[in-house]
């Protein structure tokens, strides 16, 4: 989803005064009330069928484990569940908060909901808690029918900031739990701390290299975000699960953030390409990471991400062969990238391209040998090549550039 290279190893609430509100004609969305009505139930052996085949596997292997449901893990953990309100998203605001573009190259065609969903669950976590829910579900059609293929936490600042939100006050709630987020702490709706994840000054350090921050060409500094000590990955990946040492069909782990930015880089991006093209894959692949942990991708499993290029290819101790790739993240270390705008983070999105092409200005999907050629047609500094792909694109706003923030 992130990448395309791999090196190294290879019951409703409808408002008609709003058009872009969910009609109940809208056949698409009627596969996501099917997913949260068996959700209330508890019916898991049926919601797999509200899955496009890929995920229906993956679902599969996980609600027939009794080592999730015993650890209340990802759906396990709901007792009730139902929608309070529920918006469609339009194309422009969907390539904003989702891969929109590539499920629509995909299928053909792709609709995006923002829904709020009330749970009532067995134990709060970073993915669900009592009360209501922000999600992101995107309905696709498979064999003539609609299928999910990704209901995933919601930006609920995005939308808000944006003017696209409900404007409840549940949604005034959200943004309060998601301010706490940005602290390092997962809070529930009274306030009460379930986990912080902050990383420690010696991780920051270790992350810079141990050295002083590199100076921007023109940084716009703020301080908005408490980097994450660590990130629940799913791992499909063979050695992954292997050191891991996964037993289960459906295995999330959390991977230290810095040894999981350190392990995708040398697999995404070329580790002989010059300095300045992997320091902005540095950046990309860390704001990507950092975005989904806080719009989790996979809240059903308990993860963020997936371990491979349906995310970001997370191979176990791939930067022990390559040093020039920990010398790029080194060197970005300590650096964040967001809108500069909102200061909310955004999707970092990135692609292959073409050899020899610098990739489309303003595109919001920075390319790898669109980095590599810059770097190599001359002196581009890494923040000048994020500025081409994200400034006034899809992810910042058609009015907004990327800046940059310091933890």
């Amino acid at each position: 989803m992130a990448g395309t290279l791999l090196f190294a190893f290879g019951s409703s609430s409808y408002a008609s005064s709003d058009e872009s509100q969910v009609t109940v004609l809208d056949r698409a969305f009627q596969v996501v009330q099917q997913e949260i009505f068996e959700e209330n139930a508890n019916q898991w052996v049926e919601i797999s069928n509200n899955w496009v085949s890929s995920q229906a596997a993956l679902m599969d292997g996980f609600l027939v484990d009794p080592e999730h449901a015993k650890s209340n893990r990802g759906l396990f953990t709901i007792k009730h569940a139902r929608i309070t309100e529920s918006k469609k998203v339009t194309p422009d605001v969907a390539k904003t908060v989702s891969n929109y573009d590539q499920y629509v190259a995909d299928y053909g065609e792709a609709h995006v909901y923002y829904i709020g969903v009330d749970y009532k669950v067995r134990k709060e976590s970073e993915f669900y808690i009592n009360g209501v829910n922000y999600m992101l579900a995107v309905v696709v059609p498979e064999n003539d029918e609609y299928k999910l293929i990704e209901m995933s936490v919601a930006p609920v600042d995005i939308f808000n900031l944006t003017n696209n939100g409900f404007g409840t006050v549940d949604e005034k709630n959200a943004l309060k739990i998601r301010k706490e987020l940005y602290k390092g702490k997962v809070v529930n709706r009274i306030g009460e701390v379930i986990k912080t994840n902050i990383a420690t000054q010696e991780q920051l350090q270790k992350e810079k290299g141990f050295k002083s921050l590199n100076n921007l060409t023109a940084p716009e500094v703020t301080g908005d975000h408490v980097r994450p000590n660590s990130i629940p990955i799913l791992l499909e990946y063979p050695p992954n699960r292997s050191n891991y040492g996964c037993t289960t069909a459906v295995c999330v782990r959390d991977i230290p953030f810095y040894d999981y930015v350190k392990d995708v880089l040398p697999n995404e991006w070329g580790p002989a390409w010059r300095m300045e093209s992997l320091k902005a894959g540095a950046m990309g692949v860390k704001m990507f990471g950092w975005y989904r942990y806080y719009n989790k991708l996979l809240p059903q499993y308990g993860a963020s991400l997936y371990d491979t290029q349906k995310s970001q290819a997370y191979v176990v101790n791939s930067s022990a062969q390559y040093t020039a790739t920990t010398n790029a993240i080194n060197a970005v270390g300590g650096i964040g990238m967001e809108n500069a705008s909102t200061h909310a983070l955004f999707e970092a999105q990135y692609a292959a391209g073409i050899s020899g092409s610098p990739g489309t200005q303003y595109s919001g999907v920075m390319t790898q040998y669109g980095t590599k050629y810059w770097a190599d047609s001359g002196p581009y500094l890494f923040d000048w090549m994020l500025h081409y792909y994200y400034d006034y694109s899809p992810k910042t706003g058609a009015t907004n550039k990327l800046g940059f923030f310091t933890y």
